[in-house]
């Protein structure tokens, strides 16, 4: 598998052959079929990259922090044997991407006292052949009801929050979250979903997910269903 990274010390770039990731228990492997390398984070460790030891320490305030506190329990010498690898190690580019579910293992079960006669949680954790993980949960019994997206990596933190209707996003450097607040009503979504299907309909519009991908989306349900019953991996 091929993996563009870049080399922290020097900002060389390079495309790595990889091994392939292994799944693990409560995790999803996904085939890529597109990803995203963002100019604006990408370009900001390349420009990272250039500067000397003091101007990456200067540029990385957090990473300092962690320093000092491995000198304190590790000693100098360990701790400088630890920054060098990690300067002369590549570091993978990019963490968005999209594509297929291929295997899965997961967590499907009913677990509350809830009358119903069907699962109540369902838990799995998703892991990309680009070495990025997600995680994905759900259940039907937790009282502080929420409902949210989260994107973490060392550049920072990305959250949409549903019911609070706002955009987070933590700068590490600044070491603060920002807030942007959504004008959009929450019902919104579900309106424009239901004008698309109507346009669908009527041929105004191509559908942008067709029943291809909803068959998609069952077989990683029941693919999830298996990996629970029999705990074990189960492709898709």
């Amino acid at each position: 598998m091929k993996q563009i990274a870049q080399n922290y010390r020097s900002g060389e770039l390079a495309v790595l052959e990889v091994p392939v990731p292994a799944t693990r228990p409560g995790g999803v492997l996904v085939r890529t079929q597109f990803s995203l390398i963002s100019t604006g984070t990408e370009m900001m460790k390349i420009n990272e990259s250039k500067l000397s030891l003091v101007g990456k320490a200067r540029a990385r305030p957090d990473q300092v922090k962690k320093v000092v506190q491995s000198v304190s329990q590790q000693g100098l010498l360990a701790t400088y044997r630890k920054v060098s690898d990690r300067l002369d190690a590549y570091t993978p580019l990019g963490y968005s991407l999209c594509g297929e579910i291929v295997e899965v293992s997961a967590v499907v079960d009913r677990i509350s006292s809830l009358e119903i006669d069907t699962d109540d949680i369902a838990d799995l954790t998703v892991r990309f052949e680009s070495c990025a993980v997600g995680n994905i949960h759900m259940n039907l019994f937790a009282w502080n009801m929420h409902s949210h997206f989260e994107l973490m990596g060392e550049a920072g933190v990305l959250q949409w929050r549903r019911f609070e209707n706002e955009i987070r996003l933590f700068d590490p450097k600044a070491d603060r979250w920002e807030v942007y607040p959504s004008t959009a009503q929450l019902n919104d979504m579900y309106v424009e979903e239901a004008r698309h299907f109507v346009a669908c309909i009527r041929g105004e519009a191509m559908p942008k997910c067709d029943g291809w991908d909803g068959l998609k989306t069952m077989k990683v349900i029941e693919a999830a269903r298996r990996s629970a019953a029999e705990h074990r991996w189960v492709k898709v």
